[in-house]
């Protein structure tokens, strides 16, 4: 009992001595910043789990759920930015992990149902097809590099199947945004046509809980490197926490909303064919 309080008043130390609201700048504080995206992050996740996503995506709730997509980009820009301060062997690492919630955090906004957003032959939509592409390709690079790093550096077996594991599990979410990038919004109309509420899956049960429990990884991250946690309890919370994140939320998309979204990560749509070929006839199932 006396090692386990001794520990947590270190690590209650260790959190008083960080810079809460000037890293990197005034305006942009590192961990004031990462203390929202966790807690309104936390709450969005209770919530889609307990079957309360609708709720908390209504019109109040798009407060918290903004909050949460502002507070994570703000948060990895910032982390971006402070790779400087980083020793120079561990910058590039800062900087693809960094780029990386960025990523994610991007499509946390990309799927949330707009009208407004997308208008057909405009400047705006020709942008957002650009900027598909370009978000696309550099989260499956950030998702292929991770692992890579973690085998060629010199940390300990248990972070590197931890990052590795992670990583696979995180593979997973790059599978949409190649599909958007290839099929532009045609396709993504196309699936909202057949799954009505696909978009909000996408955002509550896909991405806001696999931003979050990056975000949570990368703080462990942080506990890891002020030798607050050792290799062994960092390597297993990052892969226990991966793969949790992503078996809970599957199994709560299924629960909640089963017929009017899908879990499949390929999701053929061809707009010119008929309604009912749209999709290959093999169910609701990851493929």
């Amino acid at each position: 009992m006396k090692k386990g309080a001794t520990r947590f008043g270190r690590i209650v130390i260790a959190l008083k001595t960080l810079d809460w609201l000037v890293i990197p700048y005034r305006s942009m504080p590192h961990g004031s910043l990462g203390v929202i995206c966790l807690t309104s992050g936390a709450i969005l996740v209770v919530c889609s789990i307990l079957g309360y996503a609708e709720a908390a995506a209504s019109w109040q709730g798009s407060i918290l759920l903004y909050t949460y997509f502002g507070s994570t980009l703000c948060n990895a820009v910032a982390g971006f930015l402070m790779a400087d301060r980083a020793p120079m062997k561990d910058r590039l690492v800062f900087r693809v992990t960094a780029m990386f919630q960025m990523c994610l955090s991007y499509y946390v906004f990309r799927f949330i149902p707009s009208d407004a957003l997308y208008s057909e032959g405009t400047h705006t939509s020709t942008l957002l097809a650009v900027i598909d592409k370009i978000v696309a390709a550099l989260l499956t690079f950030g998702i292929l590099s991770m692992p890579v790093g973690a085998v060629f550096s010199t940390v300990s077996p248990a972070i590197i199947v931890g990052v590795t594991v992670g990583s696979a599990s995180m593979a997973l979410l790059s599978v949409y945004p190649l599909q958007l990038a290839w099929g532009g919004q045609e396709w993504w109309n196309c699936v909202q046509t057949v799954y009505p509420l696909q978009a909000w899956g996408m955002v509550m049960y896909i991405y806001i809980p696999a931003t979050w429990a990056f975000a949570s990884i990368l703080f462990g991250a942080t506990l890891w490197l002020r030798k607050i946690i050792n290799d062994v309890e960092f390597g297993l919370g990052a892969m226990a926490l991966s793969l949790l994140m992503v078996l809970i939320t599957v199994l709560s998309q299924e629960v909640h909303i089963p017929s009017v979204s899908t879990q499949r990560l390929y999701i053929p749509c061809d707009p010119g064919s008929d309604f009912n070929a749209r999709f290959v006839p093999t169910g609701d199932s990851l493929w």
